[in-house]
């Protein structure tokens, strides 16, 4: 049995008093999960314990997701941290984007588990509970192996404890940051391994996509084994350049990736909003979008949320905001993002 919630993360430049009422606040809360088709929906706020959910096994897919046991608790009354942004707060959407597919990488596990923790993906806080997340987690035993999921040089290899690249020291453990030698319109792309057991390679090395790395662990902020793997662009220490690895690393084979925006009335991105996701196979998926202005998005594409691994099938992507209910047909392509812009009439 491994556990789900894996970091204590809070990501924002925060004050002490603030970073202390964070830290009481998040207590050791473990999800152990099992392998199912569709993730569960995320926690409620008003209860003070949850109750799992019985569900239905249904017939493997080639997209490996996970339902969640939730164990008690975070807080009794599990009262929101992190205050959601207003739409006018957020970036503004482009006008127009460039579907450009980026997905130039592999993944950074070499067995064991690829996938993203649904509740915890790149811009989501576990409904307001943690702070905005600017990766992706990768359940798996600690001590598994890691990967570079690309070629390039190796610009710093250990511990953080004296080194920044989080909000304070001894945030990500030990870590490993890659400068890719896969460059994304001439602009740097660099690959952060953090709360690692331990490290395999030196300052310097060069590594070629599939070598090992270093190796699953929990040290710094996690609370559980795992791999808290960020993508970053133009500088490797800035913890506010980083950009949702979905979109970024391969989909795992005969999958795709949906992306897109969820708009209100007025054009601007809605945070902290459910998306769903059902397809043909019966399953049901969901992301919310980015909860605030701390998780930057696609330079191009302008999306405010992703879920990657999708089988190709036929799916719908619906949004339910103020009582409007929105939604789209696509069709998932393997190796290829599909862009959804779904605009509410409130």
């Amino acid at each position: 049995m491994m556990l789900q919630i894996l970091c204590a993360c809070n990501y924002q430049d925060q004050d002490k008093n603030t970073v202390a009422n964070t830290d009481t606040a998040i207590t050791a809360t473990f999800v152990a999960y099992q392998k199912t088709l569709p993730p569960p929906l995320p926690p409620q706020r008003t209860s003070p314990t949850i109750t799992p959910i019985p569900t239905e096994t249904k017939e493997p897919t080639l997209t490996p997701t996970y339902t969640a046991t939730y164990t008690p608790t975070v807080t009794p009354t599990r009262t929101p941290i992190v205050p959601k942004a207003h739409p006018e707060q957020l970036p503004l959407p482009r006008q127009d984007f460039a579907n450009e597919t980026h997905l130039f990488y592999g993944r950074p596990m070499l067995e064991g588990n690829n996938y993203p923790v649904s509740h915890y993906r790149y811009g989501m806080t576990w409904d307001g509970l943690l702070a905005p997340h600017l990766g992706v987690d990768l359940a798996n035993d600690k001590g598994s192996m890691v990967v570079a999921i690309g070629n390039g040089t190796v610009i710093y290899s250990g511990n953080d404890d004296t080194e920044l690249f989080g909000f304070r020291n001894e945030f990500y453990g030990n870590l490993i940051v890659l400068s890719l030698d896969q460059k994304w319109n001439d602009r740097q792309v660099y690959a952060l391994y953090a709360h690692l057991s331990e490290t395999d390679v030196k300052i310097g090395q060069k590594v070629t996509q599939g070598d090992i790395v270093g190796k699953v662990g929990e040290s710094g902020a996690a609370l559980a084994p795992h791999l808290h793997l960020e993508i970053r662009i133009d500088d490797a220490r800035n913890y506010m350049s980083t950009r949702n690895p979905e979109l970024w690393y391969s989909p795992l084979p005969g999958t795709g990736v949906v992306a897109g925006r969820i708009l209100d009335k007025n054009g601007l991105f809605i945070p902290g909003h459910m998306v769903k996701i059902t397809c043909t196979d019966q399953g049901v998926r969901w992301v919310q979008t980015y909860w605030n202005q701390w998780t930057p998005p696609d330079d191009n594409l302008s999306e405010n949320f992703v879920f990657s691994d999708i089988p190709e099938m036929q799916c719908t992507v619906e949004s339910e905001y103020a009582g409007d209910i929105i939604s789209q047909s696509i069709y998932i392509k393997p190796q290829d993002i599909v862009f959804v812009v779904l605009q509410h009439s409130f």
